[in-house]
């Protein structure tokens, strides 16, 4: 399979994430809360019961970038063009639902809470379990299992069937919805028989442009509608976009099809446990994403939202923990330092940013062969960010080998942890000297 561009936002873990890194299917993903936790729900007067967020995602597109559930809580966006984004509201969530003009975040006790010019007045519902938004209308679920849909009626796409749900799943003008029974009900627009869903069990349901798509009790993934293509395997999550899907396999793997991708593309930096059509989140927290607004398939993370007049503001800086870029240079960067092409390497030092150390430490630990280590030491000697001490502290002890890059390393690193360059010639020349202040140092990080 080929591998796809991507921008990697590394997070810190979002509260209540699995630990896992791959799942069998399952009927339902789902966050389960005490009734101290479920008790200040709007329009609550005294603690509900306890009661479970159902298939709780934490990142979304929308607004033409991502909004996501942060290490806090707290609900971010960014957009990948650098342009203004709406700006989330504050509060503690676990799940977030986004399309092009508007986003709702579910708070762990069933709040909703929708954001954006182009979103439509949200019913009250208590206690709602899942939110899922489109541009023309949106859906939530509650506790009791009933459902609410606002905004557009097309089609009939607000006319909700009798019954009970376990999941519902928002497309363009049609929804589709999981019975407690695991059978699928869709109903709205139909031109392509977008709402004709397949009888039998199912364990998962989603919906996008035209399109709806389903996991069986056996992981298969089977969809209908426009474009029914789907990869072979058993997976436990699909995502549909209006012109991308992506799927997770059960073994934490992240497939994608679509606009822009040959064929089933497998997504680079797993395992992974959360897939939504534009990105996909590791047990650790990393999230992956594609570029495709921006000029350079580059994202700092940084947030710009309007200022009280509407004006776009002044970035605002991510936090600390949230955001580490990876631009797909630093795969084409990786291929020099592994084939020790120390000419090209010295070319490539002026494109090294500040934004990309945290991932070139991430793949120096991923090395096996101190050559390979000497070589990304090489590339990133004129930098000295903190999220380096890992890498120089075991660069420090590169073993005898009979190249300079050996003593060259063992000098980067030595000025590097004295704060100043201009030493490397002194190390690298005086080896005496170089195994001295060698062993001190690795004797003061004991």
């Amino acid at each position: 399979m080929n591998r796809i561009a991507i921008v990697t936002l590394i997070l810190l873990a979002v509260a209540g994430c699995s630990k896992e890194s791959a799942k069998t299917p399952a009927a339902a993903e789902t966050t389960t809360l005490s009734p101290e936790q479920a008790g200040s729900a709007t329009g609550a007067s005294e603690p509900l019961s306890a009661f479970t967020l159902a298939h709780p995602t934490t990142m979304a597109s929308a607004f033409g970038g991502v909004c996501y559930v942060d290490s806090k809580s707290g609900l971010r966006c960014f957009d990948s063009s650098d342009g203004c984004i709406a700006e989330p509201p504050k509060g503690k969530f676990a799940s977030i639902s986004g399309t092009e003009e508007y986003a709702c975040g579910l708070a762990a006790d069933g709040e909703i809470s929708c954001w954006g010019p182009g979103g439509p007045e949200v019913l009250e519902i208590r206690q709602a379990r899942q939110v899922s938004v489109q541009k023309p209308h949106s859906c939530a679920l509650a506790a009791d299992g009933s459902m609410q849909c606002w905004g557009r009626d097309f089609e009939g796409s607000l006319e909700v069937p009798e019954g009970k749900f376990t999941q519902v799943a928002v497309g363009h003008h049609h929804t589709c919805a999981l019975r407690e029974d695991k059978s699928i009900a869709c109903w709205g627009w139909n031109t392509s028989k977008q709402t004709a869903a397949p009888a039998g069990e199912y364990v998962f349901v989603t919906s996008g442009l035209q399109r709806s798509c389903a996991i069986d009790a056996e992981g298969k993934i089977v969809c209908w509608g426009d474009n029914t293509d789907s990869p072979p395997g058993s997976f436990t999550q699909v995502a549909l976009g209006s012109s991308r899907t992506c799927a997770l396999r059960s073994d934490g793997e992240a497939v994608c099809w679509g606009y822009r991708i040959e064929g089933f593309a497998t997504m680079s930096g797993g395992p992974f446990i959360e897939v939504s059509e534009e990105c996909a989140r590791t047990a650790t927290g990393n999230i992956e994403c594609f570029a495709p607004g921006s000029a350079n398939n580059v994202d700092d993370g940084s947030s710009r939202y309007p200022d009280a007049s509407g004006s776009c503001g002044p970035p605002t800086a991510p936090p600390d923990e949230a955001v580490v870029v990876r631009r797909p240079w630093i795969d084409d960067a990786m291929k020099l330092v592994r084939a020790n092409d120390f000419e090209a390497i010295e070319s490539a030092r002026d494109q090294v940013t500040k934004a990309d150390i945290p991932a070139f430490v991430e793949e120096y630990f991923k090395l096996t062969e101190w050559e390979d280590k000497t070589s990304l030491v090489d590339l990133l000697q004129d930098h000295h960010e903190a999220a380096m001490n890992p890498m120089m502290r075991d660069a420090l002890a590169v073993p005898d080998c009979e190249y300079d890059s050996c003593w060259a390393t063992r000098a980067v690193a030595l000025s590097y942890f004295d704060g100043d360059f201009d030493k490397f010639m002194t190390y690298f020349s005086d080896h005496k000297l170089a195994k001295q202040r060698i062993e001190e140092r690795l004797a003061e990080f004991k």
